[in-house]
């Protein structure tokens, strides 16, 4: 019987241990690597700011949400529609 993890698969415990793995791989997020030019990271970062953000991964998140949710966002001009 072949082995995972030195655990002998068709057993119980084999057969949780894959679950629990599979599970996991789930509930993960996902990494997407981006790049943006300079004006438009400067955008992002005045956004953030504004609308007291923490972090510029959490601003670029909120942006897309509300992006395909086809909101408005605010900026220093006022608040926007989203193209």
């Amino acid at each position: 019987m072949p082995k995972i993890n030195n655990v002998k698969i068709g057993t119980k415990s084999a057969d949780c241990a894959c679950l629990s793995r599979i599970e996991a791989m789930k509930a993960k997020t996902e990494r997407v690597p981006v790049m943006f030019d300079r004006g438009l990271v400067e955008r992002i970062d005045e956004y953030s700011y504004l609308n007291r953000i923490r972090t510029r991964a959490e601003a670029i998140r909120h942006l897309i949400n509300v992006g395909l949710a086809g909101g408005c966002v605010k900026t220093e001009k006022g608040t926007e529609a989203a193209a």
